[in-house]
C-alpha cells in the first residue's frame, strides 16, 4: 500500500485511498495486475469511487447484452477480458 501510495503521488494522480484498497483486495498477490489496473484507472490523473462501478454492474450488463443478441464472440472476448471479475 505504501508503495503503490508512493508511485501515485510520485506521478501527480489524485487518489481515493478507499477506492486503491479495493483494488489491492480484489487483485491479491497479484501485485503486477494491481499496478496495470491503477495505472489503465490513472490515465486521467485522478482514481476516485466512479472506477468501482466500472469494475462491477455496468460491465455485466455488456455481458448479458451479449447473450441476449446472441453475438458468442463478443461474449467470449468479454469473458477472456474479465476472467478475474467475482
Amino acid at each position: 500500500m505504501k508503495r503503490i501510495k508512493n508511485i501515485l503521488e510520485q506521478e501527480h494522480i489524485e487518489y481515493d485511498i478507499k477506492v486503491i484498497v479495493e483494488v489491492i483486495s480484489k487483485h491479491f498477490p497479484d501485485y503486477r495486475r494491481i499496478l496495470n489496473e491503477l495505472q489503465r484507472y490513472g490515465t486521467s490523473g485522478k482514481i476516485d469511487s466512479g472506477i468501482l462501478t466500472n469494475m462491477s454492474d455496468e460491465n455485466f450488463k455488456t455481458l448479458v447484452g451479449f447473450l441476449k443478441e446472441k453475438k458468442f464472440t463478443e461474449m467470449r472476448k468479454w469473458v477472456g477480458q474479465n476472467l478475474d471479475n467475482e
